[in-house]
């Protein structure tokens, strides 16, 4: 498999270093740890399809144990199928730089704190601090409106006396 030169950087920008093999299996050469809001909209659509995928085949088992006693002899073997398709999501969704944080869950690191996403939210909705968690989560849009003013504000203003003053 071919991987694009990205410089010595780390991280990847986009899903452009994302690549899937003959089985679509999900390899990650360089994962990222912090996102941009931007890198969300190419990294979010491809794991919503993923947890779409697993959310159904593990609602079909779910479902197929609810009819089960406790005691039925298929139940060990279901609930052994549930919790391997949950972690073959999780470790998909992981190789996808995110960090998984509850079922269907998962944190993106914007730097400031985490992007926050829960499934089946098509889009990034929350944001919160590192240390708030699923219950801090706020509106992303008063995340990235704190963002963007910081950023203009840190944007060197040219000087307010223009050379013919001096």
């Amino acid at each position: 498999m071919g991987h694009k030169n990205d410089g010595g950087k780390e991280g990847m920008s986009g899903i452009r270093d994302l690549l899937y093999d003959n089985r679509a299996n999900i390899v990650e050469l360089k994962p990222k740890k912090v996102f941009s809001y931007e890198d969300l909209s190419h990294v979010l659509p491809v794991i919503v399809r993923i947890t779409k995928t697993y959310s159904e085949k593990v609602n079909k088992l779910i479902q197929r144990l609810d009819v089960l006693s406790q005691n039925d002899k298929a139940t060990p073997q279901l609930e052994s199928e549930v919790n391997a398709l949950i972690s073959e999501w999780q470790n998909k969704v992981e190789k996808l730089g995110a960090l998984t944080k509850g079922l269907w869950i998962a944190d993106f690191d914007s730097g400031d704190g985490y992007f926050c996403w829960k499934y089946p939210e098509e889009h990034i909705l929350y944001w919160h601090g590192y240390r708030d968690g699923f219950s801090g989560r706020r509106p992303v849009k008063e995340y990235l409106d704190k963002k963007s003013k910081e950023d203009n504000e840190a944007v060197p203003r040219s000087n307010q006396y223009n050379d013919r003053s001096l």
